[in-house]
């Protein structure tokens, strides 16, 4: 992975030498796998790691991008990668995720990106009195049957068309609401 890189050393999307793209939360997915597997010192993932500060610091993925429809998406990976990594200067440099969360609260958008949203300010540790009407407002989404509707996350490239998943909005709902203790 380290050898798939594009010019600026940042690791690529895809295996691809005719598809060369980079996608910050792609980018956060690969240092997760190189800090899971105790690598996440490896001087290949460097340039990487800053790329995906960077994004974060400069709120370049505010408005989603080409590949994933919400800024929810990549605050939600770089969520996982600060409570995962086992380096305190990496979760240093990721601190900027908890103002980043902190302005998208109470932000209207899908079922799915609010559950990512949600699970994103427990997992950097986010006053729960602050996103309590994000709260409020994914209880509300719960469907007749118990589920929760798709909503979206990602896009396909080329056509933009939104992909989501009612099972994994659902799955991620419920595990919303048990870290909230009471509220299931």
């Amino acid at each position: 992975m380290t050898a798939n890189v594009d010019l600026d050393g940042i690791m690529q999307t895809y295996f691809d030498p005719a598809r060369p793209r980079t996608t910050p939360e792609v980018c956060v997915n690969i240092l997760r796998v190189f800090n899971k597997f105790g690598r996440g010192a490896d001087p290949g993932t460097k340039r990487t790691e800053d790329y995906v500060v960077d994004c974060l610091h400069h709120n370049a993925c505010r408005d989603g991008n080409r590949h994933y429809s919400t800024p929810e998406s990549f605050l939600y990976f770089v969520a996982r990668l600060y409570m995962e990594t086992p380096s305190a200067a990496l979760r240093k440099r990721l601190g900027g995720i908890r103002a980043q969360l902190q302005e998208r609260i109470n932000v209207p958008t899908n079922a799915l990106a609010l559950a990512l949203r949600l699970f994103a300010c427990q997992a950097v540790g986010i006053e729960k009195g602050l996103y309590r009407r994000d709260l409020e407002t994914l209880i509300a989404a719960q469907e007749e049957d118990g589920g929760w509707p798709a909503g979206h996350f990602c896009c396909i490239g080329r056509t933009g068309k939104r992909i989501g998943n009612r099972g994994l909005c659902t799955a991620l709902a419920v595990r919303v609401l048990k870290e909230e203790k009471g509220v299931v």
